[in-house]
């Protein structure tokens, strides 16, 4: 009988802490249901208007004030709505040339009003010069205004003298200009640090890179070799010439076969000793008992086959061709093809899968 285990005893100081916490939480909840009752009192008893776009009742306090004592017609987002498609229906039957055209008659308008002008598109330098620019009409727009009347000067008490207020404009013109030009260098000896600080961590990035690369290359290389060496070593077991080592068995013969088939594909490149051609290790096979054309590639090893059965007087075509019963004639290969087929339905249909 499984007896579900009793959950342990929480502290009473545990205990209470997790009282009073639902206790706020419930005051919270009830202080939000209160507070949004009142809101919902306060719309109910505020005068209500129909939008004209969404036809729903709202409050006065949703709708914008288009005059003294008059409200507009559709709520702010109803009415916003329609700005943003009356604009879009607007701009949709300009082509992109004339909208283009609009679009620098009002930035020429606006510059022309504001008394200034775009800095879209230029240089640091050309940015200070513009801004340099500005202040000196300004100065001298302020100069003006300020001649025959008072006005503080900038830098001490008021006076009343044009002359000395132009004088003082002017020292300060002059003083910003240099200040101007000290920034403009400031700025270049800055741009031109930071690009060294940048080309000095793009540096050091590819060095890092290539370091790791290197290393990397060099733990390859060492897995390589010591693949290799097994590999070697597992050939020398199966052509038995492997000091004081030798296979006994059946089950160790497999052993050896079967791991020498896993390293050998990642022993690295070999080079055939009939072309001279440097080929993966797929297209060769390990040298051992069975195989006739030790270190020849696969094209190769198959023309020495063929030479040698020439040489012996033995023909070289196709493969036989074998009868079968309705007249078809196939290879042995075809023929162990359909067996191992059938084998593989006859496995699915009794197991379920292919092979156990």
């Amino acid at each position: 009988m499984n007896v579900s285990p009793t959950p342990p005893v929480r502290p009473l100081h545990l205990r209470r802490h997790i009282e009073r916490q639902e206790r706020e939480r419930e005051a919270r909840r009830n202080s939000e249901r209160y507070r949004q009752a009142q809101r919902q009192a306060e719309i109910a008893a505020e005068p209500h208007k129909v939008c004209k776009g969404c036809q729903l009742p709202l409050p006065l306090s949703a709708y914008s004030t288009k005059g003294p004592g008059k409200l507009e017609a559709r709520c702010r987002p109803c009415r916003s709505a329609k700005v943003s498609a009356e604009k879009q229906a607007k701009r949709a039957e300009l082509s992109p040339q004339q909208l283009a055209d609009k679009r620098a008659a009002e930035r020429a308008e606006y510059y022309s009003r504001t008394g200034r002008e775009g800095l879209t598109g230029l240089s640091l330098e050309d940015r200070a010069e513009a801004h340099l620019r500005r202040s000196t009409e300004r100065a001298a727009e302020i100069a003006s205004r300020m001649a025959g009347s008072w006005h503080p000067t900038v830098g001490g008490g008021p006076t009343t003298n044009a002359a000395e207020r132009a004088a003082a404009l002017a020292l300060r013109l002059s003083e910003r200009q240099a200040h101007s030009s000290a920034t403009a260098s400031e700025r270049e000896a800055q741009a031109a640090l930071k690009a060294a600080e940048r080309a000095a961590a793009r540096a050091a990035a590819l060095s890092r890179h290539l370091a790791k690369r290197e290393a990397k290359a060099a733990k390859a290389e060492r897995k390589r070799q010591a693949i290799a060496a097994r590999a070697s070593h597992l050939i020398a077991l199966l052509n038995g010439t492997a000091p004081g080592e030798r296979i006994s068995d059946t089950e160790g013969w497999d052993r050896v076969t079967a791991e020498l088939r896993k390293v050998w594909p990642l022993s690295g490149d070999k080079q055939c000793t009939e072309c001279g051609a440097v080929v993966p290790p797929e297209a060769m096979l390990p040298p051992g008992p069975g195989n006739f054309y030790e270190g020849q590639c696969r094209g190769c090893s198959t023309a020495s086959y063929r030479a040698n059965r020439a040489a012996l007087g033995i023909a070289c075509g196709d493969p036989p061709l074998i009868l079968l019963k309705d007249g078809s004639r196939v290879t042995v290969g075809e023929i162990a093809r359909r067996h191992h087929e059938r084998e593989r339905n006859r496995r699915v249909k009794r197991f379920g899968r292919a092979w156990r």
